[in-house]
């Protein structure tokens, strides 16, 4: 996933495929990784009532609520209509912009995590 301003993006192809934290596509078109878990519906006006007061009412007061983005139709959809960056990452960005880092492929086979773990296979081991 490309990192920008806080905020993640990654392109359609790996978001499709359950790849969207390892996107490095920065040519492609980019879309907004929303967060995770349910959409706030109440502004922070609201929230704080609720919190302080245990007033748990409908937000009526016309704010916009943090964090949700359109709630137009209910219908759930996975990407948006339109990528944040239809052409790709523009090159001035790409000098902000945080890509994953590159695993070089290796394996430790002690699965340990330590160095200077002794690694046991049955040719060791005495009976």
């Amino acid at each position: 996933m490309v990192l920008l301003n806080d905020k993640k993006y990654a392109c359609e192809t790996c978001i499709k495929g359950h790849r969207s934290s390892a996107c490095k596509h920065t040519d492609r078109p980019l879309y907004e990784i929303k967060k995770k878990g349910r959409p706030v519906t109440q502004c922070e006006h609201c929230r704080e009532l609720r919190k302080t007061k245990q007033v748990h009412v409908k937000c009526l007061c016309g704010q916009d609520p943090s964090g949700a983005g359109g709630e137009a139709s209910n219908k759930k959809a996975k990407l948006p209509a339109v990528a944040a960056f239809p052409r790709g990452l523009p090159e001035d960005l790409e000098a902000l912009a945080i890509l994953p880092a590159i695993s070089d492929g290796s394996v430790d086979s002690d699965h340990s995590g330590r160095p200077d773990a002794p690694s046991f296979s049955p040719l060791h081991l005495q009976y």
